[in-house]
């Protein structure tokens, strides 16, 4: 690894893992092949969260190097990936907030958060109702009405 890149090593390919599932449930540890057959039966998405035995942190199964090569990889996380960095933490590193944050800080904290595509004219929040929940928006236009 040289002094440029900040990727955080993956993990062998011998690791066990743990998903953190839709259901709110934690399935396993179970292996890699246990992982990409989930993959293919459509179990485990890109967004969900795994967490290598090796490793203190839950990820994004799209995050992990090793499950990555079996998603669909659209141009948006291909060009992410080669600046050693995923696409939403790569939007996070534009805020000032988060500009002095490592690539691995960056990572860990897109890992905390979900991302959603919204449409147009969808509401995202309702004025005057409890949150949650910090929303940043990450591209495009985001308008607010109030009535």
């Amino acid at each position: 690894m040289t002094s440029n890149n900040h990727k955080t090593p993956g993990p062998a390919r011998a690791d066990s893992f743990k998903m953190w599932a839709g259901d709110e449930k934690v399935y396993g540890p179970v292996d890699v092949d246990t992982l990409h057959q989930w993959i293919q039966d459509e179990r485990l998405f890109p967004e969900t969260f795994v967490q290598c035995q090796s490793d203190s942190c839950w990820r994004r199964a799209e995050d992990v190097e090793i499950l990555r090569e079996k998603f669909t990889v659209t141009p948006l996380a291909a060009a992410a990936a080669h600046n050693g960095i995923t696409s939403t933490a790569a939007a996070l590193r534009e805020f000032p907030f988060f500009a002095g944050l490592t690539n691995e800080g960056l990572e860990q904290v897109a890992a905390l958060g979900k991302t959603y595509d919204v449409e147009s004219g969808e509401l995202v929040v309702r004025q005057g109702r409890p949150r949650r929940r910090l929303l940043w928006e990450l591209s495009t236009k985001f308008e607010s009405w109030h009535g």
